[in-house]
């Protein structure tokens, strides 16, 4: 699956892209914000279907994954709280109902294999996100992820996108005691430093920081250009290029699993759209978005501590000293699957080649000297074949750790 997606609003009259376009442009994420309050405390689900079941139905069609996102928007707003003045029985009351009305919404859409993203930006209230202590940001998730999970076993549950940096958000995250329990870590770098923009850390650097925070998948779930900025066109294909090249690691041991722009239509928010106000695409940045290489062979990883994911296990790869190649060490949680590939030298420089089938991306594994070593895939190898070869060593390298 492509890294990159775009953040869309099928209740905004621009921010409704058709699926097929998305999937045509090598889209492969659209996240949304579940609205059910509408500002007026409502929790008629039937209304909120409406607007968002077709649009999922149309996304699976053109197999585009959804991210749905349940904030304040979902239950919360309009049920008399005071988000600056909130006590311990407020957040348990605030618990209970978006809980249940998580698992109501989740058991609209059983059986899809959907994402759903815990909250917005509990890390740093703002106009578009309502804050919270990290102890109740975890309360909160964890039973949220049980009462999804609860109503479908095929859902992934990842955290809120975090905001408040690569050492805030970080330190905020570990607060929450969530740990391991997500099927993904979320985070927003805006302002991240590229082609001249931004006044954060880079994309690689940020996504590096997580990666030291959590061993879990990483999910970037905002990014884009504040309109402040005024871009042109060519300067913005530019700015999500450069990010996105970051993103899916040139030189970098993990990625991002999504990198999904804010926002898909000027006037969403304050960033900028693909789409502008009077409905025309910015072609430039359409095209630097599509053009993420998710899916391409990427030369030159440095030798190190890597990591490879499989559905429900993750096996950490360590270097071996004396066999100078990395060997599977332990497993603990994880979801996609992905194999760096020894070169054949095995002189410590590796080619990372990536096949993209329906199971992710996949390697081929094999054993050498009775160590679990990464071993040469052929280009040309059949993608179906290389998956169920992958598989096989796996489930063997598994049985023997």
């Amino acid at each position: 699956m492509a890294v990159a997606g775009v953040n869309v609003d099928p209740r905004f009259p621009n921010g409704r892209p058709p699926a097929s376009l998305l999937a045509d442009n090598g889209i492969g994420w659209a996240r949304f914000s579940y609205r059910v309050s509408l500002g007026a405390g409502t929790t008629d689900l039937g209304e909120a279907h409406g607007v968002y079941g077709p649009y999922l139905d149309a996304l699976a069609r053109a197999r585009v994954q959804p991210i749905v996102t349940l904030t304040h928007e979902a239950w919360g707003e309009a049920q008399g709280f005071d988000w600056g003045r909130m006590n311990l029985a407020d957040w348990a009351r605030l618990i209970n109902g978006y809980v249940e009305m998580a698992r109501r919404i989740a058991q609209l859409y059983g059986g899809r294999g959907m994402t759903y993203q815990i909250w917005n930006e509990p890390d740093q209230a703002s106009e578009a996100a309502v804050g919270m202590p990290p102890i109740t940001y975890g309360a909160l998730f964890s039973r949220a992820r049980g009462a999804i999970r609860g109503v479908d076993s095929t859902a992934k549950v990842i955290t809120a996108g975090f905001v408040s940096g690569p050492v805030a958000g970080p330190a905020y995250f570990k607060a929450t005691g969530v740990g391991p329990a997500t099927d993904g870590v979320a985070f927003h770098p805006y302002l991240a430093q590229a082609a001249g923009y931004g006044t954060s850390p880079s994309f690689g650097d940020q996504i590096a920081a997580w990666d030291r925070a959590t061993s879990q998948p990483l999910y970037i779930t905002e990014w884009g250009m504040p309109g402040e900025y005024s871009a042109s066109d060519a300067q913005l294909a530019a700015y999500a290029r450069e990010c996105l090249s970051q993103a899916v690691g040139a030189r970098a041991a993990v990625w991002a699993r999504a990198a999904v722009w804010f926002a898909w239509a000027d006037g969403m928010h304050t960033s900028v759209g693909v789409v502008r106000h009077d409905g025309t695409i910015r072609e430039n940045l359409l095209t630097a978005l599509r053009a993420d290489g998710g899916t391409e062979t990427r030369p030159g990883l440095a030798r190190g501590r890597y990591r490879l994911d499989y559905p429900g296990k993750r096996i950490n790869v360590r270097q071996d000293a004396n066999l100078g190649a990395p060997v599977l060490t332990r497993v603990s949680h994880g979801e996609s699957v992905f194999v760096l590939q020894d070169d054949g030298a095995y002189d410590g420089t590796y080619v990372w080649q990536t096949v993209e089938t329906a199971g992710g991306i996949v390697g081929k594994m094999a054993t050498i000297g009775g160590a679990w070593k990464l071993a040469p895939s052929s280009a040309e190898q059949d993608a179906r074949t290389l998956l169920e070869g992958a598989k096989a060593m796996i489930d063997e390298a598994l049985a023997k750790l």
